[in-house]
C-alpha cells in the first residue's frame, strides 16, 4: 500500500505515477468524501434512484451528497441512491457541430395554435426581428398554445443560445428559446423565456405531455436590465436553461424533465407571443448559435489515448514503444502508462466516418487520409510511428500523416463509476474518493489520476452488482452506454 499514498496537495504526483495501476484502495467504493469536511463544490442536477431529481448546491462529505435546494434546506443524500451527478455551471465545450443560423434559408418558421396575424421574421447582420400577435402558452385555463416559432429540427442532445430583448410588447407577451416535440398546439414543449411584466428576470416553464397544462419550473435569481442572455440545453429528456448578463458567466434558471423520446426528432428554436388578442409584439434575438450533439458525424473524441478498461484521456502523446507511452496532461509533468494497457492513441479530432475505418480488434495505423495500414506497433520516435507489417516489413510514417494507431483490442471489467471531465476525457473507474483539491479516481489500466474540483463535469455512480450501462464493443473501444 505504500505506493498509494501521495501528497494531495500535489497533483502532479499523480499523473507521474499513473502507469502504476492501485488495485485496492482501503476505501469504500462508495465512499465520495473523506477529507471535505463538507466544503461545497458547485451546483449540480442530482438524479436519485426511484426517480427524484434535485437542483441545488452540492457538497461533498462523510461519504453522502449534502445538497441544499433553492428555497430549500440542506439535506443528506446517501451515495447508494444516486445515479448521476451533472455539474451545471454551463462551461462552453469545443465538442459539437454548430449548425447555421444567420440566413432566413437556415429555418423553418410556424405560426402554432392560434394567432391574430402571421408572424414575421426580418434578418439584419447577427439580429433577428420578430413581429407577431399570438395569443401566448396555455396555462390552467387553456391547454393549447399560440406563438410564432422559428425552428430547425434536432435529433439527439443540443444546446440553443440568444441574446433576447422584447422591443415592443404589451405586459403578458413573453420570448425566448424553445424545443417543442411537434407543431402541435397542445404538444409537449420546454420553454426558456422572459415576459414583457416582469422582463428583467428568465423563467423556465414546460408541458409534460400532449393536452396537459403548462407548469412552470423555476425562474431566475437574479435581476436583469435590458437584454438577457438565455441559453436551453437538451440532454436526453432532461432540458437546462441557464441566463446571463454578458453572455459569459451562466447561472442555471431550472432544469425540468420532459419524455420526448431521446431519439426522436424534435423541433429547436427561437418562440415568441404577444399574449393577447388584438395586440402586436416585437422582439429581437441576436447572437444566435445552436450546436447539436449528434450521430451524423458530430462526434469528436478528445486527443489522446483509450485505454483497455474503456477510459477516455485527452492528453499530448510525446513518445511511445513497446513498454509504456508517455504524455502530458495540461501543465503536469510527464506521465507514463504500460502500453500493453493502451488501446488507441489519437492524434486528430475524428468524425464517426473516420472511427468506422479503425478495425475494432485489428493494428494498425489510421491515416488523415482514411488508408488503415495494418502493422504492429513498435515505437514513436523524432515525430515518426514505426509499424511491423508482414507486407511491408518495418515501415515508418511522419506522424503528422497519422489520426490514429490501433495497439490492442479493447477489454476490461465493466465501469462501476464513470467521470467526465471539461477536457473531454471520460474515466471508466472503479474506487473513487474527494479530497480538498478535487476528486481521485483510481484507473484500472492507467492508475490513479487528481481530478481539480472546477474541471469536474458529471459524476455516475452503479448501484452495488449494479454496472453502468450496457457495453458495446466499438472502434474506440469499449463505449459504455448509460
Amino acid at each position: 500500500m505504500a505506493t498509494a499514498v501521495f501528497p494531495c496537495h500535489q497533483p502532479r504526483n499523480w499523473c507521474t505515477f499513473a502507469y502504476r495501476p492501485m488495485r485496492h484502495l482501503c476505501f469504500p467504493i462508495f465512499v465520495l468524501s473523506l477529507a471535505l469536511g463538507g466544503r461545497c463544490l458547485a451546483e449540480a442536477v442530482v438524479e436519485l434512484r426511484g426517480g427524484r431529481v434535485l437542483v441545488g448546491e452540492v457538497c461533498l462529505s462523510d461519504g453522502a451528497l449534502l445538497v441544499t435546494p433553492r428555497a430549500g434546506e440542506r439535506q443528506p443524500v446517501a451515495t447508494k441512491d444516486v445515479i448521476c451527478v451533472a455539474f451545471v455551471d454551463a462551461r462552453e465545450s469545443s465538442e459539437g457541430l454548430l449548425r447555421p443560423v444567420g440566413e432566413p434559408d437556415d429555418w423553418k418558421t410556424a405560426d402554432v395554435g392560434p394567432c391574430g396575424i402571421a408572424g414575421s421574421a426580418i434578418f439584419h447582420g447577427q439580429a433577428i426581428r420578430v413581429k407577431e400577435s399570438a395569443v401566448g402558452l396555455g396555462g390552467y385555463s387553456r391547454r393549447y398554445d399560440g406563438h410564432y416559432f422559428l425552428y430547425q429540427p434536432l435529433r439527439g442532445d443540443g444546446q440553443l443560445t440568444a441574446r433576447v430583448r422584447l422591443l415592443k410588447a404589451p405586459p403578458f407577451a413573453r420570448a425566448g428559446l424553445m424545443v417543442r416535440q411537434s407543431l402541435a398546439k397542445d404538444a409537449p414543449f420546454v420553454m426558456l423565456s422572459r415576459a414583457a411584466l416582469d422582463g428583467r428576470f428568465g423563467a423556465l416553464q414546460a408541458r409534460e405531455d400532449a393536452g396537459q397544462a403548462v407548469v412552470p419550473s423555476g425562474h431566475s435569481r437574479e435581476d436583469f436590465q435590458g437584454t438577457i442572455w438565455l441559453k436551453l440545453i437538451r440532454k436526453g429528456d432532461t432540458f437546462l436553461g441557464f441566463e446571463s448578463a454578458d453572455g459569459k458567466k451562466w447561472e442555471l434558471v431550472s432544469q425540468h424533465r420532459v419524455p420526448m423520446g431521446a431519439d426522436r426528432e424534435v423541433l429547436i428554436g427561437l418562440a415568441a407571443a404577444c399574449g393577447r388578442d388584438g395586440a402586436v409584439a416585437t422582439t429581437e434575438f441576436d447572437n444566435v448559435q445552436l450546436k447539436v450533439f449528434d450521430s451524423t458525424g458530430a462526434v469528436t473524441p478528445p486527443i489522446g489515448f483509450f485505454t483497455v478498461a474503456g477510459s477516455i484521456i485527452a492528453a499530448d502523446v510525446s513518445s511511445a514503444d513497446s513498454k509504456e507511452v508517455r504524455y502530458f496532461r495540461g501543465t503536469e509533468d510527464e506521465a507514463a502508462v504500460r502500453t500493453e494497457n493502451v488501446s488507441r492513441l489519437f492524434f486528430r479530432p475524428m468524425t464517426l466516418a473516420m472511427l468506422s475505418r479503425l478495425p475494432t480488434g485489428g493494428q494498425g495505423v489510421l491515416l488523415r487520409s482514411g488508408d488503415f495500414v495494418e502493422g504492429q506497433f513498435k515505437f514513436i520516435r523524432d515525430g515518426r510511428v514505426t509499424i511491423s507489417s508482414v507486407i511491408f516489413g518495418l515501415k515508418t510514417l511522419e506522424l503528422d500523416q497519422v489520426a490514429a494507431i490501433a495497439i490492442n483490442p479493447p477489454g476490461g471489467d465493466k465501469p462501476r463509476i464513470k467521470v467526465r471531465t471539461a477536457d473531454r476525457s471520460l474515466f471508466a473507474v472503479r474506487d473513487m474518493r474527494i479530497n480538498e483539491a478535487g476528486l481521485v479516481v483510481d484507473e484500472p489500466s492507467a492508475g490513479m489520476f487528481h481530478i481539480g474540483a472546477r474541471e469536474l463535469v458529471e459524476i455516475r455512480i452503479a448501484a452495488p452488482g449494479e454496472v453502468l450501462g450496457k457495453a458495446r464493443q466499438s472502434a474506440i473501444g469499449l463505449d459504455w452506454a448509460f
